[in-house]
């Protein structure tokens, strides 16, 4: 079996591959906490993987047995949090039927929930939930539909960060998760042309004008380099244009409120955590930056600009 040092590398190395952003404000955790930040950045990540990538895990999801077999797989993940939770030795027999990687995952996060009392199933289960509809829901209708998903997915992550550091302030929560929401609403404007080849549409259908935008034909103008072009498809670009500059002033405000949460976490905990916010948020301007052209292009922001975030936050306070 995977030695625990072992699978807490391998935590480490998921993070680093699914999520660059994340992981470099996650190095600046202190050294008691940052490899239990990978385990469970590692877990959130495997499980949203199984979705994202079932073609990849050799799921066929136009079959109902094999979506059957994947929400299975889903269920053996809420065991095990529940598991954890009672902080019961892990069940070697029936861990030894999952692949490497997911061995790795569950030892480090058992052994997580074994060490910091205040780890709690909630935002696990949530998550797990959160998954599990996009297999049954490609379209939000509204914002608040939009928001629902995003606590699900993202901003129980910032519970899970609260509980790992002993916090638990209800308004420092409240506050972690609008952070969450706000790093997955990023996401969500980034990747509309990944999302959209996947058969996705995150975007609320109530304030997109989609009777006017076709998001498909927008895809098809980006991948002809007509993007940007005065034609006679340049009307709907615009459309698509003004909707994405609403959301995005929208996002930056959230992340503006989330950050006052900063004030309930000893500065050790709170400089990784606004280190990787001001770089998730760096993606928006960086979305604007390419005329928010968010179907062919990739928002990211450089390495010199990743270093001078750092700078910025090492030697200032991170609450200000």
């Amino acid at each position: 079996m995977i030695e625990l040092s072992e699978a807490y590398e391998e935590c480490k190395r998921i993070t680093k591959n699914a999520s660059s952003t994340f992981y470099i404000g996650s190095n600046f955790f202190p050294s008691e906490l940052k490899y239990h930040v990978w385990a469970i950045y590692a877990f959130c990540r495997t499980t949203d993987d199984l979705v994202d990538n079932a073609s990849q895990h050799g799921f066929d999801l136009s079959l109902e047995s094999e979506v059957s077999r994947l929400k299975l797989l889903l269920d053996i993940r809420r065991s095990f949090i529940l598991n954890c939770a009672d902080r019961a030795t892990i069940n070697i027999e029936a861990l030894q039927k999952l692949d490497i990687q997911d061995q790795a995952v569950f030892i480090a996060l058992n052994d997580s929930f074994k060490n910091f009392a205040d780890l709690a199933p909630r935002p696990f289960l949530r998550l797990i939930d959160g998954v599990e509809s996009d297999l049954n829901q490609t379209t939000y209708q509204t914002i608040s539909d939009l928001a629902d998903y995003c606590d699900m997915v993202a901003g129980g992550v910032g519970e899970m960060i609260c509980n790992l550091c002993g916090i638990g302030d209800s308004e420092a929560v409240c506050y972690a998760h609008m952070l969450g929401e706000s790093m997955q609403m990023t996401n969500i404007l980034r990747d509309v042309g990944e999302d959209l080849r996947m058969g996705r549409v995150y975007l609320p259908q109530v304030d997109l004008p989609i009777e006017k935008v076709d998001l498909m034909y927008l895809l098809h103008r980006a991948e002809n380099d007509l993007w940007g072009v005065r034609d006679n498809g340049y009307k709907a670009e615009t459309l698509f244009k003004e909707f994405m500059k609403e959301y995005i002033e929208m996002t930056r405000k959230s992340y503006a409120n989330a950050t006052k949460g900063l004030k309930y976490l000893p500065n050790s905990v709170a400089r990784p955590i606004r280190i990787a916010s001001d770089m998730y948020e760096g993606i928006l301007k960086k979305i604007e930056e390419n005329d928010f052209n968010v179907f062919t292009k990739r928002a990211y922001i450089r390495k010199r600009e990743r270093i001078g975030i750092i700078f910025n936050r090492v030697i200032s306070n991170p609450v200000s």
